[in-house]
């Protein structure tokens, strides 16, 4: 995947950092045991622990075990202060940086509609994105914005420090909390948001 994935496109800005820091052939770095003293973080304070997360735990805990098995050391995180609701309502930029993304990716092309303005105003999207969208359209890119960004700043230093701290090679995670929900459902208990928010820094 990353052999296909990587490589700079001056069409996607954050791709420029790419440039210098890739290689030819990832296939090169799989090794049988290549887990073998590495030092992996499992941050505990994602994980549920209500019943209704116990499909998961179970899974994510079973992937823990398979990194020990296969001769990574093990650190258990405690890391209280890292909350992936407050990641996703109180830092994450997503919905400020989506009303300009998805306009300027649908001005170059053949699209029928130009803006996210003419998507909301037709109708046509899924309900369950129709409230992200719209206060995506009511965004701006202003003080709220840049309070998120130094947040986001704040948060990726916090990480750094961690993986500093206890030597880590990387932090695992289960990417959510339960289940995926039905198709057509919102989803909910999403931990995601970690990764998104602390790149580059951490990547």
């Amino acid at each position: 995947m990353l052999n296909v994935l990587v490589g700079y496109d001056p069409g996607d800005p954050a791709t420029a950092w790419s440039v210098g820091n890739i290689e030819q052939d990832y296939t090169t770095f799989l090794k049988a045991d290549g887990l073998k003293g590495k030092r992996i973080g499992v941050l505990r304070s994602f994980f549920g622990h209500a019943p209704i997360h116990e499909e998961v735990n179970i899974v994510a805990n079973k992937a823990v075990e398979d990194l020990r098995r296969l001769g990574a050391t093990v650190i258990e995180l405690n890391t209280p202060d890292l909350d992936s609701d407050k990641i996703s309502s109180d830092i994450s930029v997503h919905l400020y940086e989506f009303k300009p993304a998805i306009n300027t990716y649908l001005a170059a092309g053949n699209s029928p509609v130009k803006s996210l303005e003419e998507i909301i105003a037709s109708g046509r999207f899924h309900p369950n994105i129709g409230d992200s969208i719209k206060q995506a359209q009511s965004l701006e890119m202003d003080d709220g914005y840049r309070l998120r960004l130094q947040k986001r700043s704040e948060l990726q230093q916090r990480v750094m420090k961690i993986m500093a701290d206890d030597r880590l090679d990387a932090i695992v995670f289960p990417h959510q909390k339960r289940l995926v929900v039905p198709v057509g459902a919102t989803q909910v208990e999403r931990n995601g948001a970690l990764g998104s928010v602390t790149w580059p820094s951490t990547c």
